[in-house]
This record gives structure tokens, C-alpha cells and sequence, in this order.
């Protein structure tokens, strides 16, 4: 997350980060993170902080590029925190943490990487997105009738299961070689959404950060571990870091590893219970969307003529 939050400050701000800068930034995106696994609830205070810090960089004119008109000044900061200072942190870091633990559990994967076949890396990160895909469960509300067995009404909340597309027909094993160019042309893969309806805008910077990272970790680093790797990876993905050059031996090191993966899973999973069903709980007591959408009616989505395609909002 620290060098996330250093990439995208100078990316927005065209300076260094400063170290209070990125202490604000990774606070907020772990507390995310965090909240996500239902290891820890949130705490807003960190979000605020960061959210007024935006705000005097706003107000004295330092971001180099033009906010978008149509949003007042505080929707402004809104969207610099939401898009480049909370997902774009967060999913990068994700997306690291998922491909790092891949090369430490796949020796010849990690053995041809270094040979610098940027081919075969585009390969490695899409079997990585495929099988690890960084969302579970999408949700959107229909604002047209769809024509279905049975039918879908506008107003519908529909659910998008991503494992579950990417793993249709070929399983969530990991294989490198799947992407071929006669095979991968029948594989489930969206990993930015679909081009046709907003696709993410990550598209086209995600895969050129990846590549660039992995290759200064692989140029001083031999990565190796031993924990579970699953989608949600509550576990943060934990690895040995060793000198590229020493071969020395690291089974003990990787057995004290796995054993403290498999007792975090024990004290992990009742803080997830707990933690989750609280926030089920307290989200159903504050009924905000409910509660938005009975103050602003103009905001449901109108029933219109019934929409093969179904367009989605």
C-alpha cells in the first residue's frame, strides 16, 4: 500500500509523496481493506482525514489537471479520494498481493518471469485475475423491464457471481498455458468489466504497474510461501522475501509459516463472524439506501417498455 499510495500521489499531484501524505493514504485504504474481510470495522475518522487533507490541496489549487465541472467542490474531493486515494490503492495493492503470492507458489513460473518474456507475464496476470478475480459478488439495479424466464422488473437488484463466471467449464486451477491463443479465446474473463458497458478505467494502466513492480521485486527478491491462497485472502498474502543470490535453505522458515497461516485462520474466523454480523446488523438498523431513496422518490428507477437487452445502471 505505501508504494501504491507514492505512485498515485505523484501521479495526481506531479510531485513526491510526502511521508504524511502516504501515512493518511495507507491508514484509510487498510482500514478499507480491513472492513472488506470483516476483520476490523471502519473507522471514518481515518477517511476524514484524508478526505480534509484533499480538501486544502483542492482549495489552493495544487491538483494540475481540471476536476470535472458538473461536481461541486466537495464532490470533487469525493471522487480524487474514491478513485485515485481508495480504489485505486486498494485494488493495485490487491492485484500485487494475489500475483506475488502466485510467483512464491510457482516455481517455474517465477523462473520464467525473470527471463523478461513481457508475453508470458500478460499470461501469468490473467490466469491470476482469472482465478483470483479481485471482486466476488457485483450487484446492479435494472432500469428496464428484461424479458427473462421469469421476467426481471425494473427496479430489480440482479447479482454478478465473478468467481463463479471466470471458473465456468475450466475450474480455478492455475495454468499459465490455458493462454494460448487458440484456447483463451473460449474463457470467461472480465476482469475490468466489459468494454462495451464502462469498463474499468484501470484497464490501461493496472497491467503497466504490475508488470513494473513485479519486475523490481523478481530483480532483488526469490519469493516463496507456504500460506492458503483464496480469493478473498484475508490472510494478506504473507511470503518470504529472500536475497535474489542465496540459495540457503528455508523449509523451517516456510513450516513456522504455514503453521502461523493455518492458527490466524482460528482467530480470524470469529472475528469475521463477529465483526460481519455486525455490520450486517447495524446496515439493516441504518436502512440508508432505504431511507435515501424514500427522501429522493425521483431517484428509483422508472418502469419503461420491456428491454431484451436490459440495460443496467
Amino acid at each position: 500500500m505505501p508504494i501504491w499510495a507514492e505512485v498515485y500521489y505523484e501521479l495526481v499531484f506531479r510531485e513526491p509523496c510526502p511521508p504524511e501524505a502516504r501515512a493518511l493514504i495507507v491508514a484509510h485504504a487498510d482500514d478499507v481493506v480491513s472492513a472488506l474481510k470483516c476483520t476490523r470495522p471502519r473507522h471514518l475518522r481515518r477517511r476524514a482525514g484524508l478526505t480534509r487533507y484533499l480538501r486544502e490541496r483542492v482549495d489552493a489549487g495544487d491538483v494540475p489537471f481540471a476536476l470535472p465541472g458538473l461536481l461541486t467542490r466537495e464532490e470533487q474531493v469525493w471522487y480524487l479520494q474514491g478513485t485515485f486515494f481508495n480504489t485505486a490503492i486498494v485494488q493495485m495493492s490487491e492485484a500485487m498481493a494475489h500475483l506475488l503470492l502466485v510467483i512464491a507458489q510457482e516455481p517455474n513460473v517465477q523462473s520464467r518471469l525473470r527471463t523478461g518474456d513481457g508475453n508470458y507475464f500478460e499470461r501469468v496476470v490473467n490466469e491470476t485475475m482469472r482465478v483470483y478475480p479481485l471482486f466476488g459478488i457485483a450487484h446492479r439495479i435494472t432500469t428496464s423491464d428484461i424479458d427473462a424466464d421469469p421476467p426481471v422488473p425494473a427496479g430489480s437488484v440482479l447479482l454478478f457471481e465473478y468467481p463463479a463466471f471466470h471458473h465456468a467449464g475450466v475450474g480455478d486451477s492455475f495454468d499459465v498455458e490455458r493462454w494460448q491463443a487458440d484456447s483463451s479465446r473460449t474463457l470467461n474473463f472480465i476482469p475490468y468489466g466489459i468494454s462495451a458497458n464502462r469498463p474499468c478505467p484501470a484497464r490501461g494502466v493496472a497491467p503497466t504497474g504490475l508488470h513494473a513492480a513485479t519486475r523490481e521485486v523478481l530483480r532483488s527478491f526469490r519469493l516463496v510461501s507456504s500460506v492458503r491462497h483464496t480469493r478473498s485472502l484475508p490472510n494478506r498474502a504473507p511470503a518470504l522475501l529472500l536475497d535474489v543470490t542465496d540459495p540457503g535453505a528455508y523449509a523451517v522458515r516456510l513450516r513456522v509459516l504455514r503453521v502461523l497461516d493455518r492458527w490466524a485462520d482460528v482467530w480470524r474466523s470469529l472475528l469475521q463472524l463477529g465483526f460481519g454480523s455486525y455490520m450486517v446488523w447495524d446496515a439493516r438498523r441504518q436502512g440508508l439506501c432505504r431511507r435515501y431513496f424514500a427522501e429522493h422518490p425521483q431517484h428509483l428507477p422508472q418502469p419503461r417498455a420491456a428491454n431484451p437487452a436490459g440495460h443496467l445502471r
